[in-house]
């Protein structure tokens, strides 16, 4: 491991470290906060019998933001374990969690040509969305043992896309030469919209041969 990934890992663990050491205090303040109005004799009932309700929203609204922070830690957790096993961004996705796509694209082309097609993307969040998009290797469908990187370009690569809006994305797949005929299948994920998927059906078609096109000609 580089001198960079351990300076980077030493400070994370610090990060962690403080972070769950405040959320300790956190929680053992406001029990031993709570505690200490249960057993006052008289500010802590008489402040109880006037406020009952707004103390218990009070109370309520504590321990939510407590249960967030421990589940915002678990996300960050995630997050940068995944980076440290991917730093650059660059590699191909884990399959996705949902088990149907958001919708599929079927392409067509032969050996050594390339195929195209095009599609709409729609944001339905209430905020901006920077999105990239990232990929599985293709499967073949009669043999999914085996993977393929085929280049696939898509044009934007990287954009923002407004609340309500579209974003129209071409999608350019460049078949290498001595590929088999047959249909191949990959998963693509736009970063972005994480807990959905599509997928990308791309049918090799037998390569033209000069005696196909002698008699074509006849």
């Amino acid at each position: 491991m580089s001198d960079q990934s351990n300076s980077l890992s030493k400070e994370l663990e610090t990060l962690f470290k403080k972070t769950t050491e405040a959320n300790r205090v956190f929680i053992s303040e406001g029990t031993k906060f709570v505690k200490e109005l249960n057993f006052s004799k008289k500010d802590g009932e008489e402040m109880f019998s006037k406020q009952t309700d707004l103390m218990k929203e009070a109370f309520n609204l504590f321990m939510k933001l407590n249960i967030q922070h421990a589940t915002n830690l678990v996300d960050l957790g995630i997050a940068l374990s995944r980076k440290f096993n991917d730093p650059g961004g660059t590699g191909t996705p884990e399959e996705p969690v949902t088990n149907e796509p958001a919708f599929v694209l079927q392409v067509s082309g032969q050996p050594g040509a390339t195929a195209n097609t095009v599609f709409l993307l729609d944001s339905d969040k209430k905020e901006n969305i920077i999105c990239n998009f990232k990929q599985t290797d293709y499967t073949m469908q009669d043999d999914a043992s085996g993977r393929y990187a085929f280049e696939t370009i898509f044009t934007p690569q990287s954009f923002e896309i407004l609340p309500g809006q579209s974003q129209k994305v071409e999608i350019t797949v460049k078949i290498p030469a001595e590929t088999k005929q047959g249909l191949y299948k990959t998963n693509i994920l736009v970063q972005g919209f994480e807990h959905t998927y599509f997928s990308l059906f791309l049918t090799v078609t037998p390569k033209k041969t000069a005696a196909t096109k002698t008699k074509r000609k006849k």
